[in-house]
């Protein structure tokens, strides 16, 4: 029995790694008839061009480089009678030299452009209207952009001054006779409370008498309102 079994093993072996051998044998053929040393040298590994042709982008061309010159009077032309840019020459390299039949049509051009400019000021000159003679209705039309509205308010003051006889408020004699001083700041030296009791003791005062009373206040809101340096209380 054992040596029936010690002769079957080598056989079950051999059949087990035959496929292996194949597989192998077929993968080397595989392998070696893909080689490029194998290939015609004719035929390219490159994919066709006509094949590949819409997978291709276009470059753009590059721009045309053109060659300026220097500006006429520039500090470096050595050279007198060098045109500037717009007259280069046409390889686009070295400036066209200026001759005496374009000096002269540029001298031409000039003097007539400055002769139009002259004659134009002179009737601009000439047209000149005296200040009482404009037409003041081009003025109006800037300051009183409303005329009904203008003339409903005078309308207005008229009436009232008739019914008051002339009299005008207190409000309205001081604000024609005196001055006006107006502080509007989040940043007072005080609280809201100090600053009412001040405003207190100059209500209904001139912008005078209400700067003398800030020179004898104790408070730091009044000496920030005061008027001369040196001008306290005795």
């Amino acid at each position: 029995m054992a040596a029936v079994c010690a002769s079957l093993i080598p056989q079950q072996l051999a059949r087990a790694a035959r496929p292996r051998f194949s597989a192998t044998a077929h993968i080397c053929r595989r392998a070696f008839a893909s080689s490029p040393l194998l290939r015609d040298p004719a035929t390219s590994s490159q994919p066709s061009k006509t094949k590949n042709r819409h997978l291709k982008v276009s470059q753009p061309a590059a721009p045309k480089i053109s060659h300026g010159s220097l500006a006429p009077g520039s500090i470096f032309d050595e050279d007198d009678g060098v045109m500037p840019s717009p007259y280069s020459s046409t390889d686009s390299r070295k400036p066209q030299r200026l001759t005496s039949r374009d000096a002269a049509a540029d001298t031409d051009a000039t003097t007539d452009a400055t002769s139009e400019a002259d004659s134009a000021s002179t009737a601009n000159s000439k047209v000149k209207v005296p200040l009482h003679e404009r037409d003041q209705d081009n003025l109006l039309r800037a300051l009183v952009p409303s005329p009904n509205r203008r003339a409903r308010w005078e309308r207005k003051m008229v009436i009232r001054s008739i019914r008051r006889r002339g009299r005008l408020t207190r409000r309205e004699e001081i604000a024609r006779t005196e001055r006006e001083s107006l502080s509007k700041s989040h940043f007072f030296k005080t609280s809201v409370k100090k600053l009412m009791m001040v405003a207190r003791q100059i209500a209904g005062k001139n912008i005078d008498d209400a700067i003398l009373q800030m020179r004898f206040s104790p408070k730091k809101v009044a000496k920030g309102r005061q008027g001369p340096p040196g001008a306290g209380a005795g």
